[in-house]
């Protein structure tokens, strides 16, 4: 375990995730992290390449 860097378009909406998101708004998260990067680190799991967030996206600046 430990931080690591991954691309973008490699972040899914876990439906482990507590705050229900709707699927538009990663979008929006993926625009707004490229744009001013991250307030606090995503918690993620990964599975078959693709990285599911379950926690932390509140950090996303609006």
């Amino acid at each position: 375990m430990g931080i690591i860097t991954i691309k973008l378009s490699q972040l899914r909406l876990s439906p482990l995730n507590q705050r229900r998101v709707k699927p538009s708004a990663i979008e929006s998260m993926a625009d707004d992290i490229s744009a001013h990067g991250l307030l606090q680190n995503l918690v993620a799991y990964e599975d078959e390449g693709l990285f599911y967030v379950f926690a932390g996206g509140g950090g996303i600046a609006a």
